[in-house]
């Protein structure tokens, strides 16, 4: 199969039950969705996981999906929304289990500072998830996939203006999400410098 063939040729080709086309797609986007994720779950096989997961679930449901318009941003949103439901399903986990006792305190201080950060990383992740749909869209392509304005407003066929517009707001709800809900002062200042300026 002719491997410059678009993604969205590739996605309707394989709606038409076309294996071929399907790992074309899965051979193009694995790798780069797994980097995507592992920024978030810093966890190469729970990564792994979620990302064949999802591959899977576009296969057995071939039939009833519509081509995206972009089916690279339509993987990345999947595969995001999966990651996000992966830790929400462990800090669930992690509430229901009895806390371990008779650590030392050294130990136990780690521990806290480790859970901190990670209760604050499921909590902004969460607050993120909570953002409108475009909104929520232009601040994971530009904080997680790196990509600029002019890129964003490509791939969601909106205005530049749009972007910059959806960003402010994303950025502004998520600023005070942080200072309302966190006390830790390292790990504000450093989510804080996570998401920068507009």
């Amino acid at each position: 199969m002719d491997l410059s063939i678009k993604d969205e040729t590739l996605f309707a080709q394989m709606r038409l039950h076309d294996a071929k086309a399907f790992e074309v797609l899965f051979k193009r986007h694995y790798k780069p969705l797994c980097r995507r994720v592992n920024s978030m779950l810093n966890d190469e096989e729970a990564t792994e996981d979620v990302v064949q997961q999802l591959f899977i679930k576009i296969w057995e449901s071939r039939e009833t999906l519509q081509t995206p318009d972009s089916v690279a941003a339509y993987l990345f949103t999947a595969a995001r929304n999966r990651a996000l439901n992966y830790i929400k399903s462990q800090s669930r986990k992690s509430s229901n289990e009895t806390p371990l006792t008779h650590l030392h305190d050294e130990a136990d201080n780690r521990t806290e500072e480790l859970m901190d950060a990670k209760e604050l990383q499921k909590a902004m992740y969460a607050a993120i998830d909570a953002l409108p749909e475009k909104r929520r869209e232009v601040f994971v392509l530009s904080r997680f996939e790196g990509k600029s304005y002019k890129e964003i407003a490509e791939i969601m066929q909106i205005s530049v203006k749009t972007v910059e517009a959806q960003m402010g707001k994303a950025l502004s709800t998520l600023r005070e999400f942080i200072k309302n809900n966190h006390q830790n002062a390292l790990l504000l200042a450093l989510f804080m410098l996570w998401l920068g300026g507009e």
